[in-house]
């Protein structure tokens, strides 16, 4: 009997050494994860950021009198949504932003062109 009680306490110590290792396992996988998917974010927001058509469009958003009055003045400015598009010199992009103003936030949808050894170019404006 002492010989089965033994075994048996080995197999549950087994089990249990099983059991933390795999839950240590699922945290690093998780932790990783994770941290792919921040620094993921962060890679595609500074691409965005960084782009010519995206500083088109805050510089037009910038420049609307009508926008920094219906906000009261702007504080920054979020992608919500984006697509740029880039083949043989010409550009389409498409941004819905979220003006962050002082009184007031406002989404704002903007359609952009870019011709070959041209800039962007801000087609629509919806507010």
């Amino acid at each position: 009997m002492d010989n089965s009680t033994s075994s048996y306490r080995e197999i549950l110590e087994a089990d249990k050494r099983r059991k933390r290792k795999t839950n240590t396992i699922v945290i690093i996988v998780v932790v990783a994860v994770i941290a792919l998917a921040v620094t993921f974010f962060f890679m595609i927001s500074s691409f965005v950021k960084n782009s010519d058509a995206y500083r088109a469009a805050i510089e037009h958003l910038g420049n609307d009198p009508e926008l920094k009055a219906e906000t009261g003045g702007i504080n920054e400015y979020s992608v919500d949504s984006f697509h740029i598009h880039t083949s043989n010199g010409h550009g389409e992009a498409t941004f819905d932003i979220t003006v962050d103003g002082k009184e007031k936030d406002i989404p704002v949808y903007l359609e952009l062109t870019k011709h070959p050894d041209g800039k962007w170019e801000v087609l629509k404006v919806d507010k």
